[in-house]
């Protein structure tokens, strides 16, 4: 089938129907717009989960980043001294996201579960029955513990220790 011209296709396939069934009446549809006129209320629900879901997700990094501000702030002369005495950027970063890590793995062994039971309670309703595996929460898992990583690499990139010790 070209679907470039469909049109073509489906007076080809509605002439061989009337050879076939002389008395039978011709419909068709295609799928596409079987299922958006199936599931209005799903789509919209879905993009306002979406939205409220990308403002969640934003509003999170932007206390993460505030709380890491905090935290380098709070430590400034130990990273100084550190540098000072040759630590490196990875040392200086695990000391800074070894407390995240911790709030960050509480929150996906809180939160893993019940995504996963939300997705298949949804989705057992739907035409397809589709049941999730656990390995999609895992690898959405895995995102998250690396998000609380890009405010410390930031904050890291702060003056020499010398400069900090001054304060």
């Amino acid at each position: 089938m070209n679907t470039h011209n469909y049109q073509a296709f489906v007076a080809q396939v509605k002439q061989l129907w009337k050879n076939m069934s002389p008395n039978e009446h011709f419909e068709y549809s295609f799928m596409d717009e079987d299922f958006d006129a199936a599931y209005p209320s799903e789509q919209r629900t879905g993009k306002l989960f979406l939205s409220f879901t990308t403002l969640a997700v934003i509003i999170a990094c932007l206390g993460l980043f505030s709380l890491a501000a905090y935290a380098a702030e709070q430590r400034n002369k130990e990273i100084g001294i550190r540098k000072i005495l040759g630590a490196g950027v990875s040392t200086t970063v695990a000391m800074l996201s070894k407390d995240f890590i911790k709030l960050v793995f509480i929150s996906i062994i809180i939160a893993t579960p019940l995504a996963w039971l939300i997705m298949n309670n949804g989705c057992r309703d739907m035409p397809t029955g589709k049941i999730f595996s656990g390995g999609c929460c895992f690898r959405r898992a895995q995102v998250r513990l690396l998000l609380p990583l890009l405010p410390s690499v930031h904050n890291h990139s702060k003056p020499h220790g010398a400069i900090l010790l001054r304060v």
